[in-house]
């Protein structure tokens, strides 16, 4: 039986990949012409966490995630300075 860290039956491996996935996929929002561009957003972050966990397309999954960070670095940055001036975690939970 997995040992649960956080209450919401998490593992430990998936709270470490989701905290680390977390600190560059930091979009709100109001960083998106509508509710469902957003939305298709979160649903990816959901899947890259997924592949991650699981081992599914690790490769991929990787080269994915450092395209997003170069294509986006500069929001990535403005979106932490935001979360650090507010006092809010960079981390949810």
């Amino acid at each position: 039986m997995p040992e649960f860290e956080d209450g919401y039956g998490l593992g430990k491996r998936e709270l470490d990949v989701r905290k680390k996935i977390l600190r560059d996929y930091n979009k709100r929002l109001e960083d998106f012409d509508d509710e469902e561009k957003y939305n298709d957003y979160l649903e990816q972050i959901e899947e890259i966490i997924f592949n991650l966990v699981n081992g599914v397309d690790i490769d991929k999954t990787n080269e994915q995630i450092r395209n997003y960070r170069i294509a986006n670095a500069y929001l990535i940055g403005k979106n932490k300075e935001k979360k650090v001036g507010t006092g809010q975690p960079l981390i949810p939970g």
